[in-house]
């Protein structure tokens, strides 16, 4: 948990966090990750997360060019262990259909020299809003090599499919869709007189109707796809008790 954090939700679909009230930005193993503005953009798979920093103000030098200064998220990627056979299984649901699986297995190939880690992730998660949810694959696979005490280089691969909706959310706030769920109805009229929604639209109400809070102006056919491939490597060497090399991409 970190206070006055929070993810930015641009229609229903976060990808970047909100630290001191301003947008932060987002980095995996010292990479900046790329993320749409006010939130908009790809959701992010945590199958290849082991642990989370949440670090408040700009991001120092040594991480590159940015443009945020609320403060950054640094995600380190799961690494492969050369000492021992490890895995594990998970599965978990939750209200409104949402539905986790996740198998995560490391061991090693050349003990205490080189070892490797494979997670998969299905993630298929409905919504109280209707027609919203995300449903996404993840396979992560992590290679970790040893070449002597004083040298590592860690390699990882993700290959990520999603498909999620953008919640569109509701239109004519009012105080009494709020407190009752009544909703103003009426045809907006340009002033051309067209009947097509746009800006400058004059709406005279007709009624009004009880609505579902659930209910949101999303088709069933409003579908997002994409397809990401994340390839890292980071090489380490202790060149004395006071100098080390370190490499990043």
């Amino acid at each position: 948990m970190s206070p006055n954090t929070y993810a930015a939700s641009g229609f229903g679909a976060p990808s970047l966090p909100i630290i001191r009230g301003q947008l932060g930005e987002l980095f995996q193993d010292g990479t900046r990750r790329q993320a749409g503005n006010n939130g908009f953009g790809v959701p992010l798979s945590f199958n290849a997360v082991e642990q989370i920093d949440v670090v408040k103000g700009a991001p120092p030098v040594l991480f590159g060019s940015s443009q945020r200064n609320g403060g950054f998220v640094s995600l380190h990627s799961k690494q492969a262990s050369t000492e021992e056979h490890k895995g594990k299984a998970k599965l978990s649901a939750g209200r409104w259909d949402q539905y986790t699986a996740q198998l995560d297995y490391t061991a090693p190939i050349v003990k205490d020299k080189i070892g490797f880690r494979v997670s998969y992730e299905h993630l298929d998660h409905g919504s109280y809003y209707d027609y919203s949810g995300t449903k996404s694959d993840s396979l992560f696979a992590a290679l970790r090599v040893l070449p002597d005490d004083k040298s590592s280089w860690d390699i990882n691969f993700e290959l990520y499919q999603v498909e999620f909706t953008d919640n569109a959310g509701i239109n004519r706030p009012t105080q009494a869709l709020i407190d009752h769920g009544l909703y103003i109805t009426g045809q907006g009229v340009q002033a051309n007189g067209s009947t097509v929604p746009a800006t400058g639209s004059i709406v005279s109400p007709t009624g009004l109707v009880n609505i579902d809070r659930s209910t949101v102006l999303t088709d069933p056919d409003n579908q997002n796809e994409a397809t990401t491939y994340l390839l890292h490597s980071i090489y380490k060497r202790e060149l004395s008790d006071k100098a080390s090399l370190k490499n990043i991409s």
